[in-house]
């Protein structure tokens, strides 16, 4: 029952051991304006919330 409950986790968390994240730093400028953003227009964009 151990070694099920080990082999299980490992190929549930192994996949996570490849993904690839990043930061896209266009975002860290605060004198960007908002229309560089994918979602601030439209109805529910950030833009319409100001």
């Amino acid at each position: 029952m151990r070694f099920l409950t080990t082999a299980i986790t490992t190929l549930l968390i192994l996949p996570a051991l490849f993904v690839r994240v990043t930061y896209d730093s266009t975002y860290d400028n605060a004198t960007n304006s908002l229309d560089i953003v994918a979602c601030s227009n439209g109805v529910n964009g950030i833009e319409t919330k100001a």
